[in-house]
């Protein structure tokens, strides 16, 4: 119970030191112990989190555990055994964040060079959700590594697009933002990068936020002098 406090707790260095325990006396279940894996991965300590993880048998793995395993092989910048373990839990996927595995899967793909993986990963990603991140990653890979600017600029609109979607349902300041950075670096559209400033500075976006909101004061000026 204690083990199981700490980690809803966020309580990572305090779940590790309880599992420890727990696997001393020979009494540590698989939630526990993913527990443990998990909260490495959390403190960054990858090496031990990929080595908890995966030590769970095949039986016994969940998407959970297979994905922080590949997270924690992320952290170790081996992408292929990232890969592989975001298959798996591609594999057991029940939840809402496939699109986001797919996109884990591209970006290990890119990092390793393997850039028409990385492609037909994205596009997989999209086949379950127009996300405007995964949008905007695949016009990065096209932009970055591929040289092709046309492509680029075909996923950067698709990524304003679906912004501009999500911002009628559900948009938070950090969506105005992105939205106007869109529309000010990739597509060079002074007059909506302007808009989008300025509804992200109207929005009242939190304190914490304050070095976007010193830029986007310092932009809008600039932008505005400058045109």
């Amino acid at each position: 119970s204690m083990a199981n406090l700490f980690y809803t707790d966020d309580k990572y260095a305090e779940t590790i030191a309880a599992a420890q325990k727990l696997i001393a006396l020979d009494a540590a279940d698989i939630p526990t112990i993913t527990h443990m894996g998990i909260s490495y991965y959390k403190l960054k300590n990858y090496a031990c989190g990929a080595e908890v993880l995966t030590a769970i048998s095949g039986i016994d793995q969940t998407e959970s555990s297979c994905y922080f395993a590949s997270m924690c092989y992320k952290g170790l910048k081996d992408y292929n055994q990232s890969i592989i373990w975001m298959n798996n839990a591609l594999a057991q996927a029940i939840s809402a964040n496939v699109p986001a595995y797919y996109g884990e899967i591209a970006d290990d793909n890119d990092l390793l060079g393997k850039y028409g993986k990385a492609l037909a990963a994205y596009q997989k990603a999209l086949q379950f959700n127009e996300d405007p991140n995964i949008y905007t990653a695949l016009a990065d890979l096209y932009s970055n590594k591929l040289k092709n600017k046309v492509q680029a600029k075909f996923y950067y609109k698709k990524a304003v697009a679906a912004l501009q979607k999500q911002i009628q349902t559900m948009g938070t300041p950090m969506d105005y933002y992105t939205l106007a950075a869109l529309y000010d670096v990739q597509l060079k559209d002074t007059a909506n990068a302007v808009k989008y400033y300025k509804k992200f500075l109207a929005s009242k976006p939190r304190a914490k936020q304050q070095q976007y909101i010193t830029y986007t004061q310092s932009r809008i000026n600039q932008l505005t002098v400058a045109n």
